[in-house]
This record gives structure tokens, C-alpha cells and sequence, in this order.
């Protein structure tokens, strides 16, 4: 485990050699050598996760674990940037909202230990993942049939006649053929096994290291695999690999979510990172499908055209609509936005985008769903297009307290007692 958790906010800037505070309440100066890993992995990732200036750095909309060596670094969202302090709010804001969405694995976990130990973030996902890896061993790791080419004295499979006149001209003994093989070299094997390997470079404890070596060993032998997210994306799942499902989720983040260094076997340097604005809104949709609400489907996919050029249209999707199966117009639209209006009312941007919406989708009432740092969930003061039967409500989403119960309230309120009966908000 690293011996230093520092943690700041997100879109704040920090300076070399400024105490920062860590999670045991002491502090902690970033150094020059912290600050060139951190200006590496900036170039690396083309600033998409954090900028470095001469002696700076910037954070982003990005939350998560930057590990550096023996130094973590905790990146913790904040959506109130007048607020001083909170550091431990917002960590346990941070972990419940990746336990809700179910990207780290810690559904399991004792909410209690993770609210008492930020630094165990890193150690939980390994062990989550670990975890999966040896499930799948004891169940026996899948196999499944692939072609292999080569040049054989036994004719089997079939024969590629090309290549089988240009390699056996003048040798009769020989037959160039692809032939079906059925082992355990599959991408899905692949994947774990290079996520499996690349956890010996990482910076994680020597515990989960020498375990990960255990699993890995007991894997058949299997070739290199360069990871490539492409493939890794047109995989499906079959009856006999959908047990495989939780792991490949975390067996990608290692893959793919880690420094240039790490894959090029320089400086340990993991980076666990998700953007907050995304992260808002899978962390609201899932809180809507648990709740399971009567004659209500949680959709996050649906989009509609709303401008064409040539032959080619634009779509327009908001982030969450709440559907009935009796009705073509969504009951519902909800678009989240992971800040603070000004003045709590808002903006006249927002407020155009849902306008489109309700245009589009012929939806009569919308919900425009902030986060309320402190206090309760509140519904702010609900709007009227003019000229249309529109109405546009502010909802401020409590993220202490039980914010799946609170979230109920609203959506009984907005959505429709039946399938041609809109009850509003008034």
C-alpha cells in the first residue's frame, strides 16, 4: 500500500512544494520529481486528464487515484467551489457514487471500512479484480475453437492453395492448412492474463502482487497480447464466457486506463480515473433503474435527429428518459448537470437544451438534476416555455442522507399516474 494519500479537488491547481493535505489530516508537499511523472502523464494524455505548468498542476473535471510510487493521490469531486474543506464528504460522495454505478467492484465492500480508510480505493479494485480472476480459474477458464494456419506432413483442416503451391512446389510430403484448435487461447483469457502481468510493474501492495503472480501462473500457457480496446470491444459473450463479464470491466481499466510509463516499463504510475460529468449521470440513471418504479423503463440511449445536412443527420440524445411501453413520447426527460447554477436558477443554456428536448421528443415535463452538496434534495423553481405546454423543473439531488429514496420522490411526482394521464410538478 503507498505510505501517503494526499487529496485535492477537482479543477484546482496545486504548486510544487505547497502543503497539501493527506488522508490521515497531516500534509504533504508535492515535489519536483512528483511534478515530472505528473507533466509526463499530462503529455502522455494530451492534457486530457490534468495540465502542468513550470511548477503547477491543473486538475480537470476527472475524479479518482493517481499513484505515483509511494504517493497516491486522490482527485475528489466538488461541486460547491465555495466550500472550504470537506475532504472526507466528499471522499465518501466519491466512493458511493462509484458503488452505486459498480465500475470499482465494491458493491461487497463494508461502506463503513471505505469511509474510514480513503487510501484502500486502489487496494479494494486489485483485490475486487483478484478476486474475479481466481473465481475463473476454480471454475475452470473457458475454451473455444480458433484457426490455426501452418505447414504440415498430416493433411487436416482445410487446404489454402495459394500459399500450398507457393511453399510445396517441389515438396509433396508437405500440406499448408488452417485447421480448427480447441484450447484456452482466446481473447478473453488474453486479456486477464496481460492485466495479470502488467500488475507486476504496478505500484500495489507486495500482498496483492505475489497473489496476482499465483493466479497468473495457474493460467495455461498463452502468448503476449498487446491490448488493443478495439478487440476487446467486439468480443460477445457467450453462454460459456458471460461469467467473464466482471472481470474484463476491471481487466480494462488496467489495460487501459494506465501511464505511457507503465506500458513501456519505466516509472510504476497507475492512473484510475473517470470524468465526474459522466460519472453524474450513469450514477443517477442506475439509482433510477433500482428503483424499479411500476411501468417504467430507464432508458439512456434514445436520440433523435434534429439536423440534416445532405444526407447525413445529427442526432440529439439526452442523458436519461423515463419511458412507458404504452406510450411513443418518453414521460420524462432528465438531463444531469454536475455543478451549481448561479443564484440556484438555470442557466439560459440549459434551459435551451431542454427546450430541444421537449421539442423533439414531444415530452411535456423535464428535469433538469443538479447535485445539492449540503442538505437536503430540494426542487428549485419550476419553469414554463412560452407559448408551449412545457415545463422545465431544477431538482438539487441530496448526495448525504438516501438519495435513491429522495430521487423516488421526484420522479412519483413527475411521472404519470397512467399512460394518458401526466401528473406534473407543479
Amino acid at each position: 500500500m503507498p505510505s501517503i494519500t494526499v487529496q485535492v479537488f477537482e479543477h484546482t491547481t496545486v504548486r510544487v512544494g505547497e502543503p497539501l493535505r493527506t488522508s490521515t489530516g497531516g500534509e504533504h508537499a508535492l515535489g519536483a520529481a512528483e511534478h515530472r511523472a505528473l507533466a509526463s502523464f499530462a503529455d502522455g494524455t494530451a492534457d486530457r486528464y490534468l495540465s502542468c505548468g513550470r511548477r503547477t498542476v491543473r486538475f480537470g473535471s476527472y475524479v479518482g487515484v493517481l499513484q505515483l510510487g509511494d504517493l497516491s493521490l486522490e482527485i475528489l469531486p466538488k461541486a460547491d467551489r465555495s466550500e472550504a474543506g470537506g475532504h472526507g464528504r466528499w471522499h465518501r460522495a466519491l466512493v458511493h457514487m462509484l458503488r452505486v454505478v459498480g465500475d470499482l467492484g465494491l458493491e461487497s465492500q463494508d461502506e463503513a471500512q471505505l469511509r474510514l480508510d480513503p487510501g484502500r480505493l486502489f487496494d479494494l479494485f486489485i483485490q475486487h479484480f483478484l478476486d474475479e480472476c481466481e473465481r475463473l480459474v476454480h471454475q475452470g477458464l473457458a475454451k473455444g475453437y480458433r484457426t490455426e494456419e501452418g505447414n504440415r506432413t498430416a493433411f487436416r483442416g482445410r487446404l489454402l492453395v495459394a500459399e500450398h503451391a507457393r511453399r510445396n512446389a517441389v515438396n509433396a510430403a508437405r500440406f499448408y492448412v488452417a485447421s480448427p484448435v480447441y484450447d484456452h487461447r482466446n481473447l478473453p483469457n488474453l486479456a486477464l492474463h496481460e492485466a495479470l502481468r502488467l500488475l507486476d510493474v504496478l505500484p500495489i501492495s507486495a500482498g496483492a502482487r505475489a497473489r496476482a503472480r499465483g493466479i497468473r501462473h495457474a493460467f495455461p500457457e498463452l502468448p503476449a497480447w498487446r491490448p488493443d480496446m478495439a478487440a476487446l470491444e467486439r468480443v460477445r459473450l457467450t453462454r460459456n464466457t458471460t461469467r467473464y463479464r466482471a472481470a474484463l470491466k476491471l481487466a480494462r481499466l488496467i489495460l487501459f486506463q494506465l501511464a505511457p510509463d507503465v506500458r513501456s516499463g519505466r516509472a510504476p504510475f497507475l492512473a484510475l480515473l473517470f470524468d465526474m460529468n459522466a460519472l453524474w449521470e450513469r450514477y443517477v440513471a442506475a439509482l433510477a433503474r433500482r428503483l424499479r418504479l411500476p411501468g417504467v423503463e430507464v432508458r439512456t440511449q434514445d436520440s433523435r435527429a434534429f439536423w440534416r445536412l445532405g444526407g447525413k443527420a445529427r442526432p440529439l440524445r439526452p442523458d436519461i428518459t423515463l419511458r412507458h411501453p404504452d406510450r411513443e413520447s418518453p414521460l420524462v426527460v432528465i438531463d444531469t448537470k454536475w455543478k451549481l447554477p448561479a443564484g440556484g436558477h438555470p442557466s439560459s443554456a440549459d434551459i435551451k437544451q431542454m427546450f430541444c428536448y421537449h421539442e423533439l421528443f414531444d415530452c411535456q415535463t423535464s428535469l433538469l438534476l443538479y447535485p445539492a452538496p449540503k442538505g437536503a434534495t430540494r426542487l428549485g423553481d419550476t419553469g414554463r416555455y412560452v407559448g408551449r405546454d412545457h415545463r422545465c423543473v431544477p431538482v438539487f439531488l441530496g448526495l448525504d442522507g438516501e438519495p435513491a429514496s429522495d430521487l423516488a420522490g421526484v420522479l412519483t411526482q413527475a411521472i404519470p399516474a397512467g399512460a394518458d394521464n401526466l401528473k406534473t410538478i407543479k
